[in-house]
Order: structure tokens, then sequence, then C-alpha cells
């Protein structure tokens, strides 16, 4: 996609776990780290399971982190009342009627709603293939339409998020 830059897995592992090395070394002890893109999930746990691992070895013990993705965070009655008994599902969800809309309501100036493409969500079978068969995927990029974004769409979804967020931080961290 025009625009993207892109990491492989293990430099996100390696950037995660260097950067939590470093701050805890001068003297940072709590670490909230937000996911934006769950396809980085499992190399982000991994950059700091490795350097928990690797602080340990140091004698540092008392570093703390919490991984939230803020799609956690959006509760089924915000699903319901986005989607209206329509959400195409989780898996499906990228580049869609919420992202759309969180930048709508963030950055209105860098969406064109004129170029969103109003296509049925994407299928996938129940196992991972590689390489990808592209056509599984939209060309847009979108695994569904974001055709009903809105900015007050995303007005919602940033409030329930942000509440959420900080419960989980004055819980995690308590």
């Amino acid at each position: 996609m025009p625009g993207t830059t892109s990491l492989d897995g293990l430099t996100v592992t390696s950037i995660i776990r260097d950067v939590l090395k470093e701050l805890a070394r001068h003297g940072v002890r709590k670490v909230v780290l937000v996911n934006g893109h769950y396809e980085n999930s499992a190399f982000i746990t991994e950059g700091v399971d490795l350097a928990l691992r690797e602080l340990r070895w140091d004698g540092i013990r008392d570093f703390r982190s919490i991984i939230l993705s803020y799609w956690d965070f959006i509760d089924q009655k915000t699903i319901d009342a986005i989607y209206q008994g329509d959400f195409p599902g989780w898996a499906v969800e990228h580049g869609g009627v919420l992202e759309t809309s969180l930048m709508l309501h963030l950055h209105p100036d860098l969406v064109d709603m004129s170029q969103v493409q109003d296509h049925p969500p994407a299928t996938f079978p129940p196992y991972d293939f590689f390489p990808i068969k592209p056509e599984w995927t939209p060309e847009s990029g979108c695994l569904s339409s974001a055709s009903r974004a809105s900015a007050e769409h995303g007005q919602l979804i940033l409030t329930v998020c942000v509440q959420g967020i900080a419960d989980a931080l004055r819980t995690a961290f308590d």
C-alpha cells in the first residue's frame, strides 16, 4: 500500500526489547505500550518478555510493563451503537469503520471519504496460508468497507477507549 512503512517482526521485537532495557537502565520502572496494529501483538509481547528476562539478569526486578490494544476496550454496547447489528467481526476490521472513524475524529484532514470503496467484508479460511493469496484481500487493502465511518463514531470510540485504558492502568499499576 502507498505510504506503508513496514518493519520485520524481528526488528519490532528487538526495538521493543532494546528501548525497554534502556528506559529501565535510566530508572524508568513503569512503561505502557499501546498497540494499534493486531499483527504486531506477538512481536511486542516477545520484546517485552525478552527485556524482562535480560533486566532480571542485570538485577532489575521491579520493572513493569503493560501492553494495551485499543480495540480491546471497545465494548459490545459501542459496537452495537456503531454497527446496529451488522458488525463484520474483528478479523476484518482492518481499515474499516472503526479505524477510519477514529481518523475522521482525530485527523479529518487526512481522510478522503470519496476514496472509500464500498465492498463486502473479506472472507478467510480458518487457517493461515503463505504466500497470502491476493484474491483473499480486497484491492484497497481494507478488509471491510469504511463507508459507514463518521467523526461521531470516532469520538465515541475514543471516549470508550480512553476510559477503558485509564481504568486498566489504575488497576494494573495499583
